[in-house]
Protein backbone atom coordinates (compact mmCIF):
# COMPACT_ATOMS: atom_id res chain seq x y z
CA UNK A 1 0.00 0.00 0.00
CA UNK A 2 2.63 2.54 1.01
CA UNK A 3 2.10 6.16 2.02
CA UNK A 4 -1.53 7.20 2.39
CA UNK A 5 -3.35 10.32 1.36
CA UNK A 6 -5.75 12.32 3.49
CA UNK A 7 -8.95 10.66 2.29
CA UNK A 8 -7.49 7.22 3.08
CA UNK A 9 -6.67 8.32 6.61
CA UNK A 10 -10.24 9.61 7.05
CA UNK A 11 -11.68 6.34 5.78
CA UNK A 12 -9.57 4.50 8.34
CA UNK A 13 -11.19 6.39 11.21
CA UNK A 14 -14.56 4.79 10.43
CA UNK A 15 -13.63 1.55 12.19
CA UNK A 16 -16.27 1.55 14.94
CA UNK A 17 -13.73 2.66 17.57
CA UNK A 18 -15.20 3.43 20.97
CA UNK A 19 -14.58 7.08 21.88
CA UNK A 20 -16.66 8.96 24.44
CA UNK A 21 -17.11 12.72 24.69
CA UNK A 22 -18.76 13.33 28.03
CA UNK A 23 -21.69 10.92 28.21
CA UNK A 24 -21.92 10.52 24.44
CA UNK A 25 -20.24 7.90 22.28
CA UNK A 26 -19.09 9.67 19.12
CA UNK A 27 -17.68 9.02 15.67
CA UNK A 28 -14.42 11.00 15.67
CA UNK A 29 -14.46 11.22 11.88
CA UNK A 30 -17.71 13.19 11.95
CA UNK A 31 -18.09 14.86 15.35
CA UNK A 32 -17.52 18.65 15.27
CA UNK A 33 -15.36 18.65 18.42
CA UNK A 34 -12.68 16.71 16.53
CA UNK A 35 -13.21 18.36 13.14
CA UNK A 36 -10.13 20.58 13.28
CA UNK A 37 -7.80 17.85 14.51
CA UNK A 38 -9.06 15.30 12.01
CA UNK A 39 -8.83 17.74 9.10
CA UNK A 40 -5.36 18.78 10.16
CA UNK A 41 -4.20 15.18 10.30
CA UNK A 42 -5.73 14.38 6.91
CA UNK A 43 -3.94 17.39 5.44
CA UNK A 44 -0.70 16.07 6.95
CA UNK A 45 -1.03 12.89 4.89
CA UNK A 46 -1.65 14.93 1.75
CA UNK A 47 1.28 17.18 2.65
CA UNK A 48 3.73 14.28 2.61
CA UNK A 49 2.74 13.62 -1.01
CA UNK A 50 3.01 17.28 -1.94
CA UNK A 51 6.61 17.13 -0.67
CA UNK A 52 7.35 13.52 -1.50
CA UNK A 53 10.95 14.22 -2.51
CA UNK A 54 11.62 15.16 1.12
CA UNK A 55 9.07 13.08 3.03
CA UNK A 56 8.89 9.72 1.24
CA UNK A 57 11.34 7.06 0.09
CA UNK A 58 11.05 3.63 -1.58
CA UNK A 59 10.40 0.80 0.87
CA UNK A 60 13.31 -1.66 0.92
CA UNK A 61 10.74 -4.48 1.09
CA UNK A 62 8.11 -3.53 -1.51
CA UNK A 63 9.42 -0.54 -3.44
CA UNK A 64 6.30 1.44 -2.53
CA UNK A 65 6.86 4.97 -1.25
CA UNK A 66 6.72 5.13 2.55
CA UNK A 67 7.46 7.81 5.15
CA UNK A 68 11.11 8.65 5.72
CA UNK A 69 10.27 8.49 9.43
CA UNK A 70 10.57 4.70 9.06
CA UNK A 71 14.09 4.90 7.65
CA UNK A 72 16.64 3.22 9.92
CA UNK A 73 19.86 5.19 9.31
CA UNK A 74 22.96 3.20 8.42
CA UNK A 75 25.23 6.00 7.20
CA UNK A 76 25.65 9.77 7.01
CA UNK A 77 23.45 10.03 3.93
CA UNK A 78 20.55 8.35 5.73
CA UNK A 79 20.89 10.75 8.66
CA UNK A 80 20.87 13.73 6.30
CA UNK A 81 17.84 12.23 4.53
CA UNK A 82 15.91 12.01 7.77
CA UNK A 83 16.94 15.51 8.79
CA UNK A 84 15.51 16.88 5.55
CA UNK A 85 12.27 14.97 6.08
CA UNK A 86 11.78 16.09 9.68
CA UNK A 87 12.52 19.67 8.75
CA UNK A 88 9.80 19.44 6.11
CA UNK A 89 7.32 17.74 8.45
CA UNK A 90 7.88 20.44 11.08
CA UNK A 91 7.15 23.15 8.54
CA UNK A 92 3.65 21.72 8.04
CA UNK A 93 2.62 23.15 11.42
CA UNK A 94 5.41 25.71 11.88
CA UNK A 95 6.70 23.33 14.55
CA UNK A 96 3.52 23.55 16.65
CA UNK A 97 2.38 19.91 16.39
CA UNK A 98 4.38 17.49 18.50
CA UNK A 99 2.32 14.39 17.81
CA UNK A 100 2.21 13.99 14.05
CA UNK A 101 2.70 10.35 12.95
CA UNK A 102 6.42 10.75 12.24
CA UNK A 103 6.96 11.14 16.00
CA UNK A 104 6.08 7.58 17.05
CA UNK A 105 7.31 6.15 13.74
CA UNK A 106 10.81 7.25 14.75
CA UNK A 107 10.43 5.70 18.20
CA UNK A 108 9.37 2.38 16.67
CA UNK A 109 12.20 2.46 14.11
CA UNK A 110 14.62 3.17 16.94
CA UNK A 111 13.37 0.23 18.98
CA UNK A 112 13.79 -2.11 16.02
CA UNK A 113 17.25 -0.75 15.27
CA UNK A 114 18.64 -1.71 18.69
CA UNK A 115 19.43 -5.25 17.62
CA UNK A 116 22.16 -5.38 20.27
CA UNK A 117 19.48 -5.25 22.97
CA UNK A 118 17.14 -7.69 21.28
CA UNK A 119 19.98 -10.22 21.03
CA UNK A 120 19.92 -10.36 24.84
CA UNK A 121 16.29 -11.48 24.86
CA UNK A 122 15.54 -15.07 25.83
CA UNK A 123 13.73 -15.81 22.57
CA UNK A 124 14.38 -14.38 19.07
CA UNK A 125 10.63 -14.30 18.44
CA UNK A 126 10.40 -10.96 20.28
CA UNK A 127 12.63 -9.18 17.79
CA UNK A 128 10.89 -10.92 14.91
CA UNK A 129 7.53 -9.66 16.15
CA UNK A 130 8.51 -6.02 16.62
CA UNK A 131 10.39 -6.03 13.31
CA UNK A 132 7.34 -7.37 11.50
CA UNK A 133 5.15 -4.82 13.26
CA UNK A 134 7.38 -1.96 12.17
CA UNK A 135 7.14 -3.16 8.57
CA UNK A 136 3.35 -3.41 8.90
CA UNK A 137 3.09 0.15 10.23
CA UNK A 138 5.41 1.47 7.52
CA UNK A 139 3.75 -0.30 4.60
CA UNK A 140 0.25 0.72 5.73
CA UNK A 141 1.28 4.24 6.82
CA UNK A 142 -0.51 3.97 10.14
CA UNK A 143 -0.77 6.89 12.55
CA UNK A 144 0.32 5.59 15.95
CA UNK A 145 -0.04 7.11 19.37
CA UNK A 146 2.23 6.13 22.21
CA UNK A 147 0.73 5.15 25.54
CA UNK A 148 3.57 5.11 28.01
CA UNK A 149 2.59 6.06 31.58
CA UNK A 150 1.56 3.54 34.24
CA UNK A 151 -1.86 4.15 35.77
CA UNK A 152 -1.70 4.76 39.53
CA UNK A 153 -3.88 6.22 42.27
CA UNK A 154 -1.55 6.12 45.28
CA UNK A 155 1.20 8.68 44.73
CA UNK A 156 2.84 7.89 48.09
CA UNK A 157 4.22 4.57 46.83
CA UNK A 158 5.82 3.30 43.66
CA UNK A 159 3.74 3.25 40.50
CA UNK A 160 4.01 -0.55 40.39
CA UNK A 161 3.47 -1.18 44.12
CA UNK A 162 0.44 -1.82 46.33
CA UNK A 163 -2.93 -0.84 44.88
CA UNK A 164 -1.19 0.60 41.84
CA UNK A 165 -0.04 -2.86 40.79
CA UNK A 166 -3.62 -3.88 39.99
CA UNK A 167 -4.10 -0.84 37.73
CA UNK A 168 -0.94 -1.26 35.69
CA UNK A 169 -1.38 -2.77 32.24
CA UNK A 170 -0.07 -6.32 32.40
CA UNK A 171 -0.28 -9.65 30.63
CA UNK A 172 -2.57 -12.04 32.51
CA UNK A 173 -2.84 -14.86 29.97
CA UNK A 174 -1.40 -16.11 26.70
CA UNK A 175 -3.49 -17.94 24.10
CA UNK A 176 -3.05 -19.19 20.56
CA UNK A 177 -4.62 -15.93 19.38
CA UNK A 178 -2.29 -13.69 21.39
CA UNK A 179 -1.99 -12.16 24.83
CA UNK A 180 -4.74 -11.19 27.26
CA UNK A 181 -4.08 -7.99 29.22
CA UNK A 182 -5.65 -6.26 32.20
CA UNK A 183 -5.16 -2.74 33.49
CA UNK A 184 -4.59 0.67 31.99
CA UNK A 185 -1.91 2.75 30.34
CA UNK A 186 -2.00 6.56 30.14
CA UNK A 187 -0.72 9.42 27.99
CA UNK A 188 -2.05 8.37 24.60
CA UNK A 189 -1.94 11.90 23.21
CA UNK A 190 -3.22 11.14 19.71
CA UNK A 191 -5.44 8.28 20.90
CA UNK A 192 -8.89 9.29 19.60
CA UNK A 193 -7.70 9.87 16.03
CA UNK A 194 -4.80 7.41 15.76
CA UNK A 195 -4.96 4.10 13.92
CA UNK A 196 -3.32 2.08 16.70
CA UNK A 197 -1.70 2.44 20.12
CA UNK A 198 1.98 1.58 20.56
CA UNK A 199 2.38 0.48 24.17
CA UNK A 200 5.79 0.72 25.82
CA UNK A 201 7.21 2.04 29.13
CA UNK A 202 8.39 5.64 29.28
CA UNK A 203 11.24 4.56 31.56
CA UNK A 204 12.99 1.20 32.01
CA UNK A 205 11.02 -1.32 34.06
CA UNK A 206 12.69 -1.88 37.42
CA UNK A 207 14.23 -5.31 38.09
CA UNK A 208 11.68 -7.59 39.69
CA UNK A 209 8.69 -5.93 37.98
CA UNK A 210 9.07 -7.53 34.58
Amino acid sequence: MGARRGHEYLEGLNDDREVWYGAERINVAEHPVFAGSVRGMADYFDYQWEHQDDCLFPSPDTGDLISVAHLRPRNDDDIARRHRAFDRFARYSVGMLGRTPDYVNVVLAGHVSRTDLWEQASDPKYYERISNYQKFVAENDLALTHTIVHANIDKSIGELDGANADLTLQVVDRTDEGIVVRGAKLLATLGPIADECYVYPATPIRPGYE
